[in-house]
């Protein structure tokens, strides 16, 4: 039983040092204290205005989620001009 506890504990471990630290900021459009992302079905929920200890597969789809609405908005403020 104090082996399988052990087996336990030491995957917990192996998955915490695989984990990478993000910052998800508050936004000031939802009301909403949390942050959704979901990668390969698998759903996370993170608090806003503070670090969060994500797997690197969905830090890697925060950065592009964040790369594209940077994208998205230098277009809208490009149309805007026109």
């Amino acid at each position: 039983m104090t082996d399988n506890k052990e087996m336990i504990q030491e995957k917990n471990d192996q998955k915490q040092e695989n984990r990478e630290s993000i910052f998800i900021p508050k936004s000031y459009s939802s009301d909403d204290p949390n942050f959704y992302i979901g990668v390969n079905g698998v759903g996370y929920l993170l608090p806003r205005g503070e670090n969060a200890l994500v797997p690197p597969h969905v830090a890697r789809a925060f950065e592009r989620a964040q790369k594209m609405e940077r994208m998205r908005d230098k277009r809208l403020k490009s149309l805007k001009k026109m």
